[in-house]
């Protein structure tokens, strides 16, 4: 990892804490801003997850920390903006193993919303470019389900992706459930990878799993922490270590 992207991954974990900004999916006559826990609930956003992938309000998240199986830095940023509807524009750019930016867009549809109860359902179709300077990549899909009753909610993703020629393809499985006490949310998800190319990756599969903490700082404003285990396969090695995380969002 070279010294410019541990200094930008170092500043990104002072700004920011995993746990927290799912936009809030409401409807005009829906209950206002005001209400703390239904904040929360919608706001849960888990590091485990692709975050919130559409609904009524802008959501803006950044995240990082140390995954220590790899022995690297990790960091995400993250934004979604409704368009049109149930549709959302995504846009992002993640730093992992490859020590390499990846930037991505892509468009986010709700399904089925579930409101303050009962379940959910959103599609995700994004490209994610190898680089910023690289625009070869790879188009992923990934389709979330998830129920949601009072202060208690329960998602379940999977993601599929591959490149043009199909060398590089990859599957991904990811759960995160969530339960929000007044102004803090309390959950535990788990995320891995698996890569199905022809082609060798760096890293053949990953797979984390933890805990996470986020607090309503004041109405749209999160912070989070979030820990676990991480393994990874490298080159034919598999490494074991703790993942830490620290993030912020902001849902307007």
């Amino acid at each position: 990892m070279s010294f410019k992207h541990a200094i930008y991954a170092a500043g990104c974990s002072l700004l920011i804490a995993a746990g927290t900004a799912q936009a809030r999916e409401v409807d005009g006559d829906e209950a206002s801003a005001g209400d703390t826990s239904d904040q929360a609930v919608n706001g849960s956003y888990s590091p485990f997850l692709h975050g919130p992938l559409a609904g009524a309000h802008v959501a803006v998240s950044v995240n990082g920390g140390w995954d220590a199986a790899t022995g690297s830095a990790r960091a995400d940023a993250s934004g979604w903006m409704p368009l049109y509807g149930r549709v959302s524009m995504v846009l992002g750019a993640h730093l992992g193993a490859s020590e390499t930016w990846r930037p991505s867009a892509g468009l986010a549809i709700s399904l089925w919303d579930a409101g303050r109860e009962g379940s959910a359902g959103q599609l995700l179709l994004q490209y994610k470019a190898e680089g910023f300077s690289e625009p070869e990549g790879e188009l992923e899909l990934t389709l979330r389900s998830g129920y949601r009753s009072g202060i208690v909610s329960l998602f379940v993703e999977g993601s599929y992706g591959q490149d043009p020629e199909a060398n590089e393809r990859d599957a991904e499985l990811a759960t995160d459930a969530s339960l929000v006490a007044g102004h803090f949310s309390l959950g535990v998800g788990a995320r891995g990878r698996k890569g199905l190319g022809e082609k060798q990756e760096l890293v053949a599969w990953d797979l984390a799993a933890g805990p996470h903490l986020g607090l309503l700082v004041s109405e749209g404003h999160f912070l989070g922490v979030a820990g676990g285990l991480s393994l990874v396969s490298i080159e034919g090695e598999t490494r074991a270590g703790v993942l830490g995380l620290a993030s912020y969002a902001v849902s307007y």
